[in-house]
C-alpha cells in the first residue's frame, strides 16, 4: 500500500513536469544535449560490457562501427553550428545593407521634396528673397562700418585728451 502511494505520487510529478516539456519547442541545443546524453550512457554501457565479457573481435567492431558513428555526429554538428553561425552573419549583413538602403532612400526622398518646393516656387518670390537677403547683407556692412567708426573715434577722442593732458602739465 505505501509502495503505491509512493509510485503514484512519482506519476504526478511525472505527469506535472510532462505538459511543459510537449508545449516546449526542441532547440538545436536541447537536441545536441540529448544526443550528448545518449552517447554518454552507450559509453557507461560499452565500459560496463567490457569489464563483464572482455574484448572480442565482435566488440571491437561495434566500438570501430560506433566511434566512427560519433565522429559522423560530431562532424555534423559542427557543420550544423557552422550554417547556423553563417545564416546569422549573412542575415546581420542583409539588415545592415537594408538599413543603409533605406537611409539613402529618405535622404533621396528629403532631396527631391526640396528640389519640388524650389520648382514650385515663383520666380517673383525668389527674386524678391535675393533682394530681401542683399538689403540684410548691406544692413549688416553698414553696422559693421559704424561699430568701426565709432571705435575709432572713441580711440581718437581718448588720443586727443592724452594729449591734452600732457600739453597741461
Amino acid at each position: 500500500m505505501h509502495n503505491k502511494k509512493q509510485e503514484t505520487k512519482k506519476s504526478q510529478k511525472n505527469q506535472l513536469n510532462t505538459p511543459a516539456e510537449k508545449n516546449s519547442l526542441p532547440t538545436a541545443n536541447s537536441v545536441l544535449s540529448d544526443e550528448e546524453e545518449a552517447l554518454k550512457r552507450q559509453d557507461a554501457e560499452f565500459v560496463e560490457n567490457m569489464r563483464r565479457g572482455g574484448a572480442t573481435r565482435e566488440n571491437m567492431e561495434k566500438i570501430e562501427k560506433e566511434a566512427a558513428r560519433r565522429l559522423k555526429i560530431q562532424n555534423n554538428q559542427k557543420k550544423q553550428k557552422a550554417k547556423e553561425a553563417k545564416e546569422a552573419n549573412e542575415k546581420k549583413d542583409k539588415m545592415k545593407r537594408f538599413h543603409d538602403d533605406l537611409d539613402r532612400f529618405h535622404h533621396s526622398i528629403e532631396a527631391s521634396i526640396r528640389f519640388e518646393l524650389i520648382l514650385q516656387t515663383p520666380i517673383s518670390d525668389i527674386k524678391n528673397m535675393e533682394k530681401m537677403l542683399d538689403n540684410l547683407r548691406n544692413d549688416l556692412e553698414k553696422k559693421a562700418n559704424n561699430k568701426s567708426l565709432k571705435k575709432a573715434s572713441e580711440n581718437n577722442a581718448r588720443h586727443c585728451e592724452e594729449r591734452n593732458d600732457e600739453a597741461i602739465q
